[in-house]
């Protein structure tokens, strides 16, 4: 579950990863984190917080499968993004693993 508390590690875990931005270009409300200009992030700020990032289709699709609270992007590329709402389905831990792995997608991208 990402409360401010738990929120507040992501950020902290973020700052170990190598160039990473952070910046509100669309609402702000909405954190978005990239890597050499490339999204790989976002924490919308409301209640529930909604966590979009990038996805391997194969995993996205198994996640969306096991979690409720895991859906195709939201007003992203469906194919490529999952949204979590913040429900408590998934822990800290299981979260920062999909931002690893996003960061390393949008890396790969470059």
């Amino acid at each position: 579950m990402v409360n401010t508390s738990s929120k507040q590690q992501l950020i902290k875990f973020l700052n170990d990863f190598e160039n990473v931005v952070s910046s509100n270009p669309f609402e702000k409300n909405i954190d978005v984190y990239s890597v050499n200009e490339k999204m790989f992030l976002l924490i919308k700020n409301n209640d529930p917080v909604v966590i979009s990032l990038r996805c391997d289709k194969t995993l996205s699709k198994t996640l969306q499968e096991k979690y409720e609270s895991v859906m195709p992007g939201q007003k992203l590329d469906q194919d490529k993004w999952i949204s979590i709402i913040d429900s408590g389905q998934l822990t800290v831990d299981e979260i920062k693993d999909l931002i690893f792995l996003s960061y390393n997608l949008a890396k790969e991208t470059m």
